[in-house]
């Protein structure tokens, strides 16, 4: 199980992959570099390769609303 620094960690990095992944899309660039696919793929996202930034912002954009709430539940005393 993670502890909340690990889980920090992760929500410090999918933040800075969210604004990577934005000023992407922004730019109207269909290809992720091959450094954040593969920071995704170590941070647990699955089926990475080949997925355009405007895909990847809501999934991000889940993970994190995900640990954000398993924080929360372990900040209460909860670890579920």
């Amino acid at each position: 199980m993670r502890d909340q620094s690990q889980l920090n960690r992760q929500l410090r990095e999918l933040d800075r992959l969210l604004e990577a992944l934005e000023q992407l899309n922004l730019r109207n660039q269909n290809l992720v570099p091959n450094g954040i696919t593969l920071r995704l793929e170590e941070l647990g996202m699955v089926d990475v390769k080949g997925v355009e930034p405007s895909v990847w912002i809501p999934r991000v954009l889940d993970e994190l609303q995900r640990i954000r709430r398993r924080l929360a539940s372990m900040r209460r005393g909860r670890t579920t």
